[in-house]
């Protein structure tokens, strides 16, 4: 089984009155509807968080910084314009805000990007990374099907940025079913790819609805996991209004 981009989950519903599902309801009627269902909307997406850098993959389970996955960062911050020192500086404040609490590292841990100014990132600088960022609740490959332009060079040390590119063109789906058919196209020996750290599908999904009446827009985020008898789980919840 392989996780790719056209598939049903990948298709994003763009604003549709409320009325147009109302509509397909059984037993409806045309006087069921008020104008009031003309004037909502209704639009979502479902995002692969396993396209993205997942920021839990930096320590290992005893806490140490894992020094290929802080590599991999450091090329996506400098990636997009910014210094390895920042990098660097994320990286060593997610440790301590993973260790043991003490007066000398008084950091939370965080559970959502957005959070991430708590550990040092500017506002502009989260608004630059956070598409590219996730927290997952364990360790996660970087499924190569799906995977951000950004996130690809990143992760492969060999990839140029124009190769990446090319890559993940919209005109162009990966269907890569198993990590020897990606070494052979990407003309890497044998075994480069590491089974732990790039994969060929996905166990997390993020999942984005927003429901709009004239200005105001409520919007819900919801982090899930697909567990091996294909049940799917909660894990992160989120709302925000604008």
């Amino acid at each position: 089984d392989i996780d790719k981009l056209d598939e049903p989950w990948g298709l994003e519903l763009k604003d549709t009155q409320l009325s147009n599902f109302i509509a397909q309801q059984p037993g409806y009627a045309k006087t069921d509807l008020s104008t009031l269902t003309h004037l909502v909307f209704l639009s979502g997406h479902i995002t692969d968080a396993q396209s993205k850098f997942n920021l839990t993959n930096l320590l290992t389970p005893q806490g140490d910084i894992v020094p290929s996955e802080s590599k991999k960062l450091e090329k996506l911050f400098t990636s997009k314009g910014l210094s390895q020192g920042r990098s660097q500086n994320l990286v060593l404040n997610w440790q301590k805000s993973r260790g043991p609490p003490s007066k000398e590292s008084p950091l939370l841990p965080v559970y959502h990007t957005k959070q991430l100014t708590w550990l040092g990132l500017s506002p502009a600088e989260l608004t630059l990374l956070s598409p590219y960022l996730v927290i997952l609740p364990e360790p996660t490959p970087l499924n190569v099907n799906t995977a951000l332009a950004e996130v690809l060079y990143a992760s492969l040390s060999n990839l140029a940025w124009p190769q990446a590119l090319a890559l993940t063109q919209p005109n162009r789906i990966r269907s890569w079913k198993n990590l020897g058919e990606v070494e052979k196209d990407l003309n890497l020996a044998s075994g480069t790819l590491d089974g732990t750290q790039f994969s060929v599908k996905s166990n997390f999904f993020e999942i984005n609805g927003a429901l709009k009446y004239l200005q105001n827009t409520l919007g819900i985020g919801l982090l899930v996991q697909r567990l091996g008898n294909s049940q799917v789980i909660p894990i992160v919840r989120t709302r925000y209004t604008d």
